[in-house]
């Protein structure tokens, strides 16, 4: 009798066993799917984070882009300018010689 009752004990701590088993198991395929999918957001929201920094990077780059034409544009009114006034004066020094 001895050894039926150890049988039995060592098959109920091979039951409990086994269930503690089955419920680790699934407590880390949840984990895993919980990590999975907040991983997944993670990136999600890391590529919407860079998407936004490109575009505003391109508009920050057009912007930039018309800045310069505009002072471009300006700097060649004031270059115009200022060598009509030197063939100006080159002009009139010469006539006045």
């Amino acid at each position: 009798m001895d050894i039926e009752e150890r049988m039995a004990k060592v098959e109920t701590e091979s039951t409990l066993l086994k269930e503690s088993q089955n419920t680790l198991r699934e407590a880390t395929e949840r984990g895993f799917a919980e990590l999975r999918a907040a991983m997944e957001r993670g990136f999600a929201e890391q590529r919407a984070a860079m998407e936004r920094g490109f575009a505003e990077q391109r508009a920050s780059q057009a912007q930039l882009a018309a800045e310069l034409r505009r002072e471009m544009r300006w700097l060649a009114g004031a270059i115009l300018t200022n060598t009509l006034m030197i063939i100006g004066l080159i002009v009139r020094v010469g006539g006045l010689a």
